[in-house]
């Protein structure tokens, strides 16, 4: 009898461990490659992900086995037959196992999804922006009338540099020097009667006005003697 009982007590504990909850094989989840992505790397991403979401349930499955030990002993303890406590046990590993297999595809499928391949369910993945296209550079509008009014400023020596037919802050200053020096009304923007005064102010051969030299230093051997007296020979 002792022998029989503790036969029944080895098949159920054999059956209760056949029974435990068991880290998913695969997922269930459908994947399929990504945009761009080759069979290798497909292949290499989903080797990958199977193992991240393994480690993911190793704790879970840890405890669903527990729990069921537990639950498979405490039938036992409470009278019932080795093969109900087996029953119990199996009972609680088995509805711990949905839940594994649940949290297993989880990870799985948010690690291919973070891979850039294709999840069920899931969104494909956004493509990557395109780089910004170059912007060309603006086009400079050069005005003939502006040129010309260039040309005649360095000619009189108002300005110094190329024409380039742009209304530029040099030019703008240069004409003003210029309308304050022949008593124009200054607002230093080019036009075909400041243009008019320009090639006057040539054919007349009057440039802009020299700076005044500054008084020579004191004791300079080369300064000029100062005028004799009124009255003197």
């Amino acid at each position: 009898m002792t022998r029989f009982l503790a036969r029944g007590a080895a098949v159920s504990a054999i059956a209760l461990l056949a029974a435990c909850a068991q880290t998913p094989l695969a997922p269930t989840t459908a994947v399929t490659p990504g945009p761009g992505k080759s069979p290798a790397d497909f292949q290499a991403d989903y080797n990958a992900c199977k193992l991240a979401a393994a480690q993911s349930v190793a704790a879970q499955v840890n405890a669903a086995n527990n729990q069921g030990l537990a639950a498979g002993a405490l039938a036992a303890a409470s009278g019932s037959t080795s093969g109900d406590a087996t029953v119990a046990g199996a009972q609680t590993s088995a509805a711990a196992q949905a839940g594994i297999q649940q949290q297993y595809d989880a990870t799985f499928g948010n690690c291919m999804y973070s891979k850039g391949e294709l999840v069920a369910d899931m969104a494909p993945p956004e493509a990557a922006p395109p780089p910004p296209e170059e912007q060309a550079a603006p086009v400079v509008a050069r005005d003939p009338l502006v040129m010309k009014v260039q040309r005649a400023l360095i000619q009189l020596g108002y300005l110094h540099g190329g024409a380039d037919g742009v209304a530029g802050s040099h030019t703008a200053a240069a004409i003003r020097q210029f309308e304050t020096d022949k008593g124009l009304t200054v607002d230093g923007v080019s036009s075909r009667n400041l243009l008019a005064q320009l090639q006057a102010a040539e054919a007349s051969g009057g440039g802009a006005t020299p700076a005044a030299a500054p008084p020579p230093p004191a004791g300079d051997k080369f300064a000029l003697p100062p005028p004799p007296p009124s009255g003197s020979n």
